[in-house]
C-alpha cells in the first residue's frame, strides 16, 4: 500500500470532522436512515474491491466515517430522550423515510444481486454509479444553498479522491474507477459551492 493511498484515507476521515463537531450540538440535522443506506453502499464497494485485490482504502475510509457519523446521530438521539425528561429537548438526527431512501434501498439490493450474478467487477461499476446517484440530493442542496457547505470539506473530499486515483496501480476497474468518478463528483460540488461568491457579487435589482 503506497503513501498516496494512506494520505487519501487520512483526507477522507478529516473531511468528516466538521460534521462530527456540529452533530452533538444539533447545529446540523442528518437523516439516520440515509446514512445507514450510504454505509451499506460503501460496504458493498469496499468488499467488491477487496474481492478483486484492488484499491479499497478510500471506500473503507468513507465507511469508517459513516459509522462514526451514525454513532453520533444515535448519541444525539439519546441526549434528546434524556433531556426530554426535564422538559428540555434538543435537536437531533432525523429518522425519516422518503422516496430517496426507497431508491437508495433499491440500489443497495440491486448491487448485491449484480454482484451475485455478474461478479465483483461489475458490482464495483454498479456500486460506483449507485454512490453517485445517492449524492444527487447533496448536489441539489449545495446548488440551492452554496453557503451551507464548507469549502474546506469539499476540498478534502477532492484531495482524498484525487490521491486515491493517483495511487492506483493501473487504470483497471478495481484500482481507479471508483476514485476517478468520485473526483468528478467532488469537482462538481466545489463548482456549486463557488456560486456563493458569484451570488454575493451580483448586485441587487433596482
Amino acid at each position: 500500500m503506497n503513501t498516496l493511498l494512506i494520505l487519501s484515507a487520512m483526507c477522507a476521515i478529516l473531511a468528516y470532522i466538521p460534521l462530527w463537531v456540529h452533530l452533538p450540538s444539533g447545529k446540523v440535522k442528518q437523516n439516520l436512515l440515509t446514512w445507514i443506506l450510504w454505509g451499506s453502499l460503501e460496504v458493498i464497494m469496499t468488499a467488491a474491491i477487496v474481492a478483486q485485490k484492488g484499491n479499497f482504502l478510500l471506500p473503507a475510509a468513507y465507511f469508517l466515517g459513516t459509522v462514526v457519523t451514525i454513532y453520533l446521530i444515535f448519541r444525539a438521539q439519546k441526549g434528546v430522550r434524556s433531556d426530554a425528561r426535564v422538559g428540555a429537548p434538543i435537536p437531533f438526527g432525523r429518522l425519516g423515510w422518503t422516496w430517496f431512501e426507497s431508491i437508495v434501498t433499491a440500489l443497495v439490493i440491486a448491487c448485491m444481486i449484480i454482484w451475485y450474478f455478474a461478479g465483483s467487477k461489475v458490482a464495483t461499476i454498479a456500486g460506483t454509479f449507485a454512490m453517485l446517484f445517492a449524492g444527487i440530493p447533496q448536489h441539489i442542496d449545495v446548488w440551492r444553498c452554496p453557503r451551507e457547505m464548507p469549502l474546506l470539506t469539499a476540498l478534502l473530499y477532492l484531495s482524498a479522491n484525487s490521491l486515491s486515483s493517483a495511487g492506483g496501480k493501473d487504470w483497471s476497474i478495481q484500482e481507479r474507477f471508483y476514485p476517478t468518478c468520485a473526483v468528478f463528483y467532488s469537482l462538481a460540488t466545489i463548482i456549486f459551492i463557488l456560486r456563493r461568491y458569484r451570488t454575493a457579487s451580483t448586485p441587487a435589482p433596482a
